[in-house]
C-alpha cells in the first residue's frame, strides 16, 4: 500500500513538472529565436528599422540647423542699413526720396465720367506708396516726417487720413530713407501706383517724386507693437 502511494505521488509530480518544463523550453526557444533574428511577426528587422529611423532624424535635424542658420543670417542682413542712413536718438536721417500726393484742383463741374471719389487721394493710394518704398529697400518710411511701419494703422476718414491716431490732410508728403535710385525704380514699377497714375493723368491729381540728400524722419511709438507681421489675403486695396 505504501509503495502504491509512493508511485502515485511520483506520477502526480511528473504531471505537474512536465508541463512546466515544456513551457520553459518554449520560452527559451522563443527568446533565442528573437535574440538571433530580432524580427517582428511581420518579418521587420527591428535593428535595421531603428538605424534607418535614426538616420532620418539626423538628416531632418541637419535641415533644421541649416534653416536656423539661414534665418539668423537673413535677420542680421535685414538689420544692416542699405544706404547712408544714420540712426539718431529720436529718428533717422539720410538720403532718399519724397512723394507728394494731392487732390485734384477744385472745380464746380466734375469731369465727364468722373465721380467725386476719383478726384481725391485715398487710403489705398498712400498704402501703395508705403509698400512700394518698402519693396524698394527703404530703411525708414514716414508721412509728414513721422515714421510709419508695416503695422502702422492707416484709415480714411472723410477727406483726411488717420495714421496711428494722427490726422493728415493733403498734400500728403511721404518720405523714405534709402538708395534714391532703387526707391524711384520701385515707385515706377509698382502696379498699384501705375493705376493711380492713370487718374493723375486723367483728373490732374498731384503726384510728385523728388530726390533728396537729407531726409529726416522722427521715430514714433505705434498704437500696437508686434514681433511679427503677416500679409492678409484681403489686405490689398484698389480703386
Amino acid at each position: 500500500m505504501g509503495n502504491q502511494k509512493t508511485k502515485f505521488s511520483l506520477v502526480s509530480s511528473l504531471f505537474v513538472l512536465l508541463p512546466m518544463v515544456a513551457i520553459g523550453i518554449l520560452f527559451t526557444i522563443s527568446y533565442l529565436s528573437n535574440d538571433t533574428t530580432q524580427t517582428t511577426r511581420l518579418g521587420v528587422d527591428l535593428p535595421s528599422l531603428a538605424r534607418n529611423k535614426e538616420a532620418t532624424v539626423e538628416a531632418l535635424q541637419a535641415e533644421v540647423t541649416a534653416a536656423k542658420n539661414q534665418v539668423e543670417l537673413l535677420t542680421k542682413q535685414a538689420k544692416v542699413p542699405t544706404s547712408d542712413a544714420v540712426t539718431q536718438p529720436h529718428g533717422y536721417r539720410g538720403p532718399g526720396i519724397s512723394v507728394a500726393l494731392t487732390d485734384a484742383p477744385y472745380t464746380d463741374k466734375l469731369p465727364d465720367g468722373a465721380s467725386a471719389d476719383d478726384l481725391v487721394i485715398h487710403q489705398g493710394d498712400i498704402e501703395a506708396v508705403f509698400n512700394a518704398l518698402w519693396a524698394g529697400g527703404a530703411d525708414s518710411v514716414a508721412i509728414g516726417g513721422l515714421e510709419v511701419r508695416p503695422n502702422t494703422l492707416v484709415r480714411c476718414v472723410g477727406n483726411v487720413i488717420n495714421i496711428n491716431g494722427k490726422l493728415h490732410s493733403p498734400p500728403f508728403v511721404i518720405s523714405a530713407i534709402g538708395d534714391p535710385q532703387n526707391l524711384k525704380q520701385a515707385i515706377a514699377n509698382d502696379e498699384a501706383i501705375q493705376i493711380f497714375q492713370q487718374y493723375v493723368n486723367r483728373y490732374h491729381l498731384g503726384f510728385h517724386v523728388e530726390e533728396s540728400s537729407d531726409i529726416v524722419i522722427t521715430r514714433v511709438k505705434t498704437l500696437t507693437d508686434y514681433k511679427y507681421v503677416r500679409v492678409l489675403k484681403d489686405g490689398s486695396t484698389s480703386r
